[in-house]
């Protein structure tokens, strides 16, 4: 597992720096990043089901037609959700949001935890997922708390999550370094 996480230690850095950018856009424009999302989200959905809609007219669907229909339909009726009643979507995006961050944060900690066999002290991947849990957890518990404050805990998850796969991706570029090095060594 070091061996393909050290080779791919660059894949870390840009998650890492993508969190960061997105964690500053958000504490700038807090109002602005939470209508993005919500807009982005329904034009994704409404394409998403036209395209699909049109790949079973076309008859170039794969599947059962009706469970393409089915799909098609529920994204244009999602987008159409999110451009008329905003409001519900954000509720419904937070809490996916919180689901999302919660499993992240466990799938984290357990490639933390297997990584920790191969490397001493990695804490920067367990800190990632506690974060990340923490944040769906409160998300979850206090939807309420408003919609500008859910923009701030997104900036500040993914400016902290962000630092954190920084601080990873520079000790997995360390081990890949050490691992070259061996490799020339015995060469």
């Amino acid at each position: 597992m070091l061996d393909m996480l050290a080779r791919t230690w660059w894949t870390s850095l840009f998650r890492g720096i993508a969190l960061v950018i997105f964690g500053a856009i958000a504490l700038l424009w807090p109002g602005l990043t939470l209508v993005a999302l919500i807009y982005t989200y329904a034009v994704f959905a409404l394409v998403d089901g036209a395209f699909s809609l049109a790949s079973l007219v076309a008859r170039t669907g794969i599947g059962p037609w009706w469970a393409q229909l089915f799909g098609g339909l529920l994204s244009v009726a999602a987008g159409v959700v999110a451009l008329v009643l905003p409001g519900l979507t954000v509720l419904t995006f937070l809490y996916l949001i919180a689901a999302w961050a919660v499993l992240r944060g466990f799938m984290d900690i357990v490639v933390a935890v297997a990584l920790r066999k191969e490397i001493s002290n990695e804490w920067s991947l367990i800190l990632a997922g506690v974060v990340s849990i923490v944040f769906g957890v409160v998300l979850a518990v206090w939807p309420g708390a408003g919609l500008v404050t859910f923009v701030g805990l997104i900036a500040v998850f993914a400016l902290v999550a962000g630092v954190a796969l920084i601080a990873l991706a520079f000790r997995l570029k360390g081990a890949n370094d050490r691992r070259e090095q061996a490799r020339r060594a015995r060469a």
